[in-house]
């Protein structure tokens, strides 16, 4: 019959387990020593530079000063106390970065190319409504082209659809001298006016051309723009006189004085005109009147 002790084990008071103590004590000594040599190797201190030439109780302390080590992603970096080798960077990870860096902004959303639509929104804000009315129409109308053009200008395209063009000329039979008179209609825009004095044999001495814009454009005003051959008595030379100024209808001074604004003069006579003639209608004696 088997029966177990207490505090005592299986191989208790033999040799067996002095064995295995001293198997495991060899190991863990091996395991410290292989760690010693690697952690010498790796503490191994080359000299730098000059320091060869130092005397050799210098290059013994210099050697037996620590070192320290500081990780890499690419290997491990050896540290002397005076080196900077830890604190410099690869140029090449450095490119990389700022490549990568680079690519990333310009990617975003924030770096694209603005939207032209919205561009050209900020220039015209009914660009919507044009839209809409130039779709109502057929292509080839005036309506159609008058929307199509402002879009067009708020776009900054020079395309203008169904422009029209009228030449007339005067001729001085004495002196023999020309004026041609040129009317330029763009539906949506306005009238450019051009008038060119030429002397007999065909130059250009005089150029004035004077542009009113489209109602549409409230904002813009009348220019008038003149051009005179110089002392060279060349035209389109560096030397010609240019004069760019607004109509005198379009001033301040010229609209305190009603300058050019006949057309509105005449709308605000016949609308009191109207308006005097309707003031008596409907009152009590015009029933009065009716009743007899």
């Amino acid at each position: 019959m088997a029966f177990k002790m207490k505090g005592w084990s299986a191989g208790q008071g033999t040799g067996s387990h002095s064995a295995l103590l001293k198997k495991q004590e060899a190991a863990m000594k091996l395991q410290k020593q292989a760690a010693m040599k690697r952690m010498d190797s790796a503490m191994d201190k080359p000299l730098v530079g000059n320091q060869k030439n130092l005397p050799k109780h210098l290059q013994e302390k210099i050697e037996a000063a620590p070192t320290k080590m500081v990780k890499d992603k690419s290997s491990m970096k050896r540290m002397s106390p005076g080196d900077g080798s830890a604190r410099t960077k690869d140029k090449s990870t450095m490119k990389r970065m700022k490549d990568s860096s680079m690519k990333r902004m310009k990617n975003s959303p924030m770096h694209k190319d603005p939207d032209p639509f919205f561009e050209a929104l900020k220039k015209d804000p009914n660009l919507r409504k044009l839209v809409e009315e130039r779709n109502k129409h057929k292509k080839g109308t005036d309506e159609y082209a008058a929307a199509q053009n402002r879009i067009n200008k708020a776009y900054e395209n020079t395309k203008r659809h169904n422009v029209k063009t009228e030449t007339t000329s005067k001729t001085n039979p004495v002196t023999g001298r020309t004026k041609d008179t040129t009317v330029e209609t763009t539906p949506g825009i306005g009238t450019e006016t051009t008038i060119t004095k030429r002397k007999k044999d065909g130059t250009i001495t005089k150029q004035k051309v004077d542009t009113v814009p489209s109602d549409y454009y409230e904002d813009e005003d009348a220019t008038r723009s003149k051009q005179k051959q110089g002392k060279d008595k060349e035209f389109g030379t560096e030397d010609d006189k240019k004069k760019k100024k607004k109509k005198f209808k379009d001033t301040r001074v010229g609209q305190f004085l009603g300058v050019g604004q006949g057309d509105k003069r005449k709308k605000r006579r016949e609308e009191n005109r109207k308006n005097k003639d309707n003031k008596g209608k409907g009152g009590p004696f015009a029933r009065m009147k009716n009743n007899r």
